[in-house]
């Protein structure tokens, strides 16, 4: 919530900017015991997987193709097992992705809940974004580094954080929109190496 990220501001608070995680190659459904053990033997047993399999080059193996062998086998294996249809989450727009995981995609404002605390995601350290994490460190490091040229040649600091955008009309008449934000907060950006 703007509110809550001004304070933790204000107190010196360090913020992260968190990425989407990047979309699994295979649904947490199909990690399951039953699974993959009927998916191993499936593997030996299948022919028309073995047929497809064998017309491959053993090179092929990392191959767009094997890949969409390997999925129709899955697809077999959780017909077996009368599992739901699988989403291809690979498929999915970000905010269709971001609604998935439960993290709420809209510009638009929450609704406190009556305690005013909102929900557990809104009191995190966190700024959700909807990028994946090298399109974000992409991002983050160009932001970075424009900011540090700018404090480099003309002594200011350039990059604030915005709070709440005012949408206004030049004239009555006018049908182009303009924004301008309600409250600029001068940041810095740090890069933190994390591993794994």
């Amino acid at each position: 919530m703007p509110d809550q990220v001004f304070e933790e501001l204000e107190r010196g608070t360090r913020l992260t900017i968190a990425s989407l995680p990047e979309p699994p190659d295979h649904p947490r459904d199909e990690e399951d015991d039953a699974f993959r053990l009927l998916l191993e033997a499936m593997r030996d047993t299948d022919e028309e997987y073995l047929t497809a399999v064998a017309a491959l080059d053993e090179t092929d193996r990392d191959s767009e193709e094997f890949q969409q062998i390997e999925r129709r086998l899955r697809d077999k294996v959780r017909e077996e097992l009368e599992m739901p249809p699988r989403t291809d989450l690979r498929s999915l727009s970000r905010t269709d992705y971001a609604n998935h995981l439960g993290i709420n995609p809209s510009y638009e404002l929450p609704t406190l809940q009556s305690d005013g605390a909102g929900q557990p995601a809104h009191r995190d350290k966190k700024l959700q974004t909807l990028l994946y994490p090298n399109e974000l460190a992409r991002k983050l490091v160009g932001l970075r580094e424009g900011a540090r040229k700018s404090i480099e040649e003309s002594g200011l600091n350039t990059l604030y954080l915005a709070f709440g955008m005012l949408e206004w009309y030049e004239a009555e008449q006018s049908d182009r929109r303009l924004l301008a934000p309600l409250l600029l907060y001068p940041v810095t950006l740090e890069q933190t190496l994390r591993s794994g």
